[in-house]
Parts: C-alpha cells; structure tokens; sequence
C-alpha cells in the first residue's frame, strides 16, 4: 500500500525533504531591505546635523551676550568720563525780555550800561531829578588840538581795577556846584556812546571826580526822554544789548 510505503521510509529522508523545503522561507525572512537601510541611515544623519546646528546656536548665544556685556562696560566707561563735563556746564540762559509801557522800555534805578567808547560796563544810576549825566573819573586834565579845546581823564574798569585814559573833545564847560562846600566849579562836558537797555546812544556826560551814590556814572533826564520809563522800586531789569561792533566813536 502507498501510504505504509512512506511511513516506512527512513525518518532521515523526510527531516532532509523537510529542510529543503523551508530553506527558502527562512532566507527570505532574514534578508535587509537596502532602501529601508538607507532611510535608517538618513535619519540618524539628521539628528546629527540637528545635534551640531544646536550647538552652534548656543555659542552664538554666548558670544552675542559676552558682545552686549561689552557694549554696557564701554558705555558705562563713557558716562563715567563725561559726567565731570556735564557737572561743570552750565545751562544756557536767555536774556529776559525787556519791559515795554506804551512803546518805551523801563529800566530801574539802577543798570548796567554798555560804554562803547570805553570798552566795558558801568553800574550807572538812573535819576530823574538830575537833567544831565555825569561820570566819575580821574586825573582830568584839559588841552588843545587843532585850536580847540580837549580833556584827557582815566576811567577805572570795574572787573579788572586797571584805568583806561581816554581822550575827548570838549563840548563846553558846565558849572557844578559842590555839595559840602556850596561852591560852583566848571565841570568838561563830553560826549561819548553809550548803550542802555536796546538803545544805543551818544550821551553828554560832565565830568566828575567824585562817584555819585557810589556809582562810577548818573544817567539824567536828557537820555531819558520819550525813550524810557524809570520803575525806580526795582534794579537792573533792562540789561543792555552790546553792539557787534564799537567803530563809532563820539567827539
């Protein structure tokens, strides 16, 4: 009978039928595709990259907050040094405006006038009663040129002390009567330019050797006429307005 013919075949004939026939199962299930070997291999490159590209940025990061530490030390620095500067700046101040009633400017009792003539300030007191100025100087002394009469005088610069001589003409002889003595004395009268507040002009002075008030110059009524009011409850409220230039010289 066929079946017993095989149950009585040798047991090492069917296990050598057996393993032929599953060698090509187990070959086909130990084999690597090479297409999902490359992905792998693909995937891992990634992280590699991935891996180098965060430690990089990280660097940046550390040298971009060692730059900014820097810049704060160098701008410290550069406050630190200029800081002494800024102290010893003082703000720019404007001039005040100059008081007008009725299209005439006020001026106090007492101002600081602009002597062009001379080249610096005086501290002139300004008196209504009084018609014509007078200045305060010293070593008067009278003489002629070309036929007329002249006077050479000094003035002293009250910032600096030092006597500037200064020749005019004289415009006439004015008498002045002397306070402790009652006596009259004649006095040269000269003309120099002046400037008050934003005016500038020329002024007739008499020539003193005393200070009135304790100021070096008085400003009489002849300057002050149609031009400037007297508010004489206050001082120095028009400061002049200095010429760009002082070319012009009175005679």
């Amino acid at each position: 009978m066929p079946n017993r013919d095989i149950y009585s075949l040798p047991l090492w004939i069917v296990l050598l039928s057996l393993s032929a026939a599953c060698a090509p199962l187990v070959g086909e299930q130990s084999g690597s595709d090479p297409r999902l070997a490359q992905l792998m291999a693909k995937a891992d490159q990634s992280l590699v990259n991935q891996a180098e590209a965060d430690a990089l940025l990280r660097e940046y990061g550390r040298r971009l907050e060692a730059q900014q530490r820097d810049i704060q030390r160098l701008g410290d620095g550069i406050a630190q040094t200029l800081a002494p500067v800024a102290a010893e700046c003082s703000p720019v101040q404007a001039c005040p405006e100059v008081e007008r009633i009725a299209g005439k400017t006020v001026v106090g009792s007492v101002e600081s006038i602009w002597i062009s003539d001379l080249g610096f300030a005086l501290a002139a007191r300004i008196d209504t009663g009084a018609n014509t100025s007078v200045l305060s100087v010293r070593d008067i002394e009278l003489f002629e040129r070309d036929g007329k009469r002249w006077v050479r005088f000094n003035v002293v610069n009250p910032v600096s002390g030092e006597s500037v001589r200064v020749e005019r003409r004289v415009q006439r002889m004015v008498g002045m009567v002397q306070t402790v003595s009652g006596e009259t004395r004649r006095r040269p009268l000269v003309r120099m330019r002046v400037v008050i507040g934003p005016f500038p002009q020329t002024v007739e002075f008499i020539l003193s050797e005393r200070t009135h008030n304790g100021y070096q110059a008085q400003i009489g009524r002849s300057v002050l006429n149609d031009v400037i009011v007297v508010d004489v409850s206050r001082k120095n409220i028009a400061p002049y307005t200095r010429p760009r230039t002082s070319t012009e010289t009175a005679q």
